[in-house]
């Protein structure tokens, strides 16, 4: 392997600097901020924001962004929980945003499900009161497929415990038929194992925009922690394979939640969230469609985005 991969780098599944410094002590990136980092197991430094409100936190809710994106981005959603009265933490995923990592790269999907609950631990730890409190989970575009991952494990833990609710923005749930052939599959699944990390082009264009508000758009398209290069096999299959379990275990999928999901979406389609609520056993269970709603659903013009936060708070509100 290690002929191979100093050959071909795409090759080895490994983050560069797991492969190169896992074993060794270093700083986090950029001492400004080195109270904001924690060391995952892979050795890779993973970026943490938290907020907390007057008087005592109601509730600690967790808030996970999307593939390619960073939690910068949930920081208004995140500023409005905290004046209703919540604790809440943020990180960025590996591979996105100020956390290390190649970008759009993970090894194994539960890499990400793993970090978020050392996070949530970390925090707990940090200041114990958080530990007592019930917790909400929010999960956007591919982060709330890993949300339920984080859920789901929780409950089976905790013995029904866990998150007290899911707050789901633009869920990762569809899957395109055009593009899942056994072709396709087989050359994905191909390779994810031979070349991982291999740059494959795909690009949002402006017959896919990811709000329609025009400002919106631009500081998306402006930001320099939204990555906008090429997927990589490894971690499209990765995803892939954790939205098909999603759909195929909908039906086990108990804990109360609220879905948001744009009509004009075209980065993850509706139909998904439609069909995967259709078939939850949750008795607590909400989808609220938006009309012409793109893929950002907390970056949208005015009406659309103070109706999906209001909605947010008053949902957490009712189940604190």
């Amino acid at each position: 392997m290690g002929l191979v991969s100093s050959l071909f780098p795409s090759s080895d599944p490994r983050h560069t600097l797991t492969a190169a410094h896992a074993k060794t002590p270093r700083p986090a990136p950029g001492d400004i901020h080195k109270d904001s980092y924690f060391l995952n197991e892979d050795g890779l430094y993973i970026f943490v924001a938290r907020w907390l409100p007057k008087g005592k936190p109601k509730a600690l809710c967790v808030l996970l962004h999307g593939s390619g994106d960073h939690c910068g981005r949930l920081f208004p959603l995140a500023e409005l929980l905290q004046g209703a009265g919540y604790a809440v933490c943020t990180m960025d995923h590996q591979g996105n945003g100020r956390s290390e990592g190649e970008r759009m790269h993970v090894e194994r999907y539960k890499h990400y499900v793993r970090d978020v609950n050392r996070m949530v631990l970390l925090e707990v730890e940090r200041d114990p009161t958080l530990g007592a409190l019930p917790r909400f989970l929010f999960g956007h575009s591919a982060g709330a497929v890993i949300a339920l991952d984080v859920a789901k494990g929780a409950v089976a833990e905790e013995g029904g415990g866990g998150y007290k609710g899911l707050v789901l923005t633009s869920p990762m749930l569809y899957v395109d038929p055009a593009t899942t052939s056994a072709f396709n599959l087989a050359a994905g699944r191909f390779l994810s194992n031979v070349l991982p990390k291999w740059p494959v082009p795909w690009v949002v264009g402006p017959d896919c925009p990811v709000s329609s508000n025009g400002p919106a758009q631009a500081a998306w398209d402006g930001d320099p922690l939204v990555y906008k290069g090429a997927m990589r096999p490894r971690q499209s299959m990765e995803l892939f394979e954790a939205l098909q379990d999603a759909n195929r275990t909908a039906g086990e999928m108990k804990i109360p939640y609220i879905a948001f999901h744009g009509t004009a979406d075209k980065v993850c389609l509706a139909e998904g969230t439609k069909g995967w609520h259709d078939k939850t056993s949750s008795g607590d269970k909400e989808l609220m469609l938006l009309e012409g709603g793109c893929h950002e659903l907390l970056h949208e013009v005015e009406g659309t985005r103070s109706r999906v936060t209001g909605a947010i708070l008053d949902w957490i509100a009712k189940r604190v």
